[in-house]
C-alpha cells in the first residue's frame, strides 16, 4: 500500500483517492457501506486533477 501511495503522489494524485478495504463475500452490508462511503468522497474530492492530461 506504502509504495502505491508513493507512485499515486509521483504522479500528482491524492493518496485520498486510494482505498483499500477487505470484505468477505459474507459482508454484502458492509460493502454497500463502503461504496456509499468511496462514492461520497470521491464527489468530494471532484474530478481527477489529471484526467484531462490522460484523454486522447
Amino acid at each position: 500500500m506504502a509504495i502505491a501511495r508513493n507512485v499515486l503522489q509521483q504522479l500528482g494524485i491524492p493518496d485520498e483517492r486510494l482505498w483499500l478495504r477487505f470484505i468477505s463475500a459474507s459482508q454484502g452490508a458492509y460493502f454497500g457501506e463502503v461504496i456509499t462511503e468511496m462514492t461520497q468522497k470521491l464527489k468530494q474530492l471532484g474530478p481527477n486533477p489529471l484526467r484531462k492530461n490522460w484523454e486522447i
